[in-house]
């Protein structure tokens, strides 16, 4: 059975995950992609179309793995994070596994921090751009409140239940546009009836996306995320007006920071064997991706074939010295594999089943990849 909390911690997610979805597909019509996602926690798996969102966020161009096996979906979302470590967005606790498993709730904090980092950064820099350090989530109430004094039935603390009654909505809105109706019309309305009214002018009039639905700020509990997005989306369109920080904020590069307790079930095993599996994934994670690059510079090999003497001895050296490298490096894959095997023998019976799997998945790949690039080694060293 599920529990009432348990219920409202889901429907915030459902609000997220419809939001999010409408935010990227927004950002990619923008450009002559065709790319567009249904289902956030499934199409972003291959690390394909963050990257694309990324590429339409930065304006850089980012190489991509088109292969259809994990290890290649990996590559790409290792990319994705290191990308947004270079914008100073540091991902404490989410892992390309997560991403690629499609971890609803490390998706969702995924695609939050990219919206609250590349989204109110653009907020803050078109309303004062020498306070690049002011947190959006203060400014924009800041703002918020300063716009709506004045206005009957409107007191603006939070981003949740203080829009519930779709009041806070219509002030901002008629703060900049009274020509557009009489504020003081709505105030006998139903919430309902003035949610749906905010959210047509602000469709109709500044063509502002309904990435919120009325049943969504109804919600007893209202997500938080969800309208102090779409509060940013109202910022951007609505006419230009002289904008006073009157809480200003030092603060630290944007920081996603999600606890094991809020995203796998490996919170019952002890704190130690909860670093050491972490460990493990990261590991295997890294000596996947230098196997993967092993692959690209073989592949490089093929691609230069020559009849030249110099150029011959040129290969047979390089091929030489890869093959050493190879030879070097092995032991690492001996005792990853190791140590794969000592977790699932020491946490056979608390080792939750998804994990168990997980570890098992990585670990065949990881010796199919291993095999399949020393055969074709040998094989190019006796050409």
């Amino acid at each position: 059975m599920v529990t009432t909390r348990r219920y409202f911690v889901d429907e915030r997610e459902d609000i997220q995950k419809k939001a999010f979805t409408k935010w990227i597909n927004n950002q990619l019509a923008n450009t002559s992609s065709t790319l567009a996602i249904t289902d956030l926690f499934q199409d972003l798996r291959d690390g394909v179309v963050l990257l694309r969102l990324l590429e339409v966020l930065t304006g850089n161009e980012y190489k991509r793995e088109n292969g259809k096996m994990r290890v290649h979906h990996i590559g790409n979302v290792n990319k994705v994070i290191a990308v947004l470590n270079e914008h100073g967005i540091k991902l404490l606790s989410i892992s390309s596994n997560d991403i690629v498993d499609g971890n609803p709730k490390l998706t969702l904090a995924l695609i939050w921090s990219i919206i609250q980092y590349w989204q109110g950064k653009d907020v803050i820099e078109s309303a004062a751009p020498d306070s690049r350090q002011t947190n959006i989530e203060k400014f924009l109430l800041s703002w918020c409140q300063q716009q709506t004094k004045g206005y009957k039935g409107v007191e603006i603390n939070d981003f949740t239940r203080s829009w519930q009654d779709g009041l806070a909505f219509n002030a901002l809105i008629h703060k900049f546009r009274p020509d557009l109706f009489d504020y003081d019309d709505l105030l006998q309305n139903a919430s309902a009836r003035n949610l749906e009214h905010a959210f047509s002018v602000a469709k109709n009039v500044f063509k502002i996306d309904r990435y919120l639905d009325v049943e969504d700020v109804l919600s007893d509990y209202p997500d938080r995320k969800s309208i102090l997005m779409y509060v940013m989306c109202l910022f951007q369109q609505l006419p230009s007006s002289n904008i006073v920080i009157e809480d200003k904020e030092k603060s630290e590069p944007s920081t996603t920071t999600i606890t094991s307790d809020d995203t796998t079930e490996i919170k019952s095993l002890p704190e130690h064997d909860v670093t050491q599996l972490k460990n493990f994934k990261t590991n295997i994670e890294k000596i996947l991706q230098w196997i993967l690059q092993l692959e690209d510079e073989l592949n490089k090999q093929d691609k230069t074939v020559s009849n030249e003497l110099k150029t011959i001895k040129e290969q047979f050296q390089n091929h030489e010295e890869f093959m050493i490298s190879l030879t070097k490096d092995q032991n690492q894959i001996g005792d990853i594999l190791h140590d794969g095997n000592q977790l699932l023998r020491s946490y056979k019976m608390t080792l939750p089943p998804g994990e168990e799997n997980e570890i098992k998945e990585q670990m065949k790949t990881l010796n199919h990849r291993w095999e399949l690039l020393r055969s074709k080694s040998l094989d190019r060293q006796s050409m």
